[in-house]
């Protein structure tokens, strides 16, 4: 299990228009505060049979820390009540914890190789 800070935006960006395109939006308010989301990775090792074919793909998944909450107001984007998709800002070792037990921990299980299904399965996080 890797964990990856990724910014949403650069703080300068050069976009090449033609002179009847409107300039992108940017969804940050301000430049010198650009939010961080938080990637989540595991991988396994692959396993081969005999024949040295590939029996498991070592990516399990890509998590991301994000929360869909619904809109309180009706705005000119969107109506009142409308999932939208939010970045969790503060993510302390509770959040990782629950991530790891809810989400991680049960698609592991989905995806893992049924003859190895009575082996332990041994988790490492890399904090490096």
């Amino acid at each position: 299990i890797d964990e990856k800070w990724f910014y949403m935006t650069i703080k300068y960006k050069n976009y090449y228009l033609l002179p009847n395109e409107e300039d992108p939006i940017r969804t940050c308010k301000s430049k010198n505060f650009i939010t961080k989301i938080l990637f989540l990775v595991a991988l396994a090792h692959p396993r081969f049979d005999a024949q040295r074919n590939d029996i498991f793909f070592r990516k399990i998944d890509i998590f991301f820390f994000i929360t869909k909450e619904p809109t309180k107001r009706t705005s000119i984007i969107r109506e009142a009540s409308t999932l939208e998709t939010k970045l969790i800002i503060s993510i302390k070792r509770d959040a990782i914890r629950s991530y790891l037990i809810d989400k991680v921990l049960s698609v592991i299980r989905e995806k893992w190789p049924r003859e190895d299904i009575r082996n332990p399965i041994f988790i490492q996080q890399d904090n490096a």
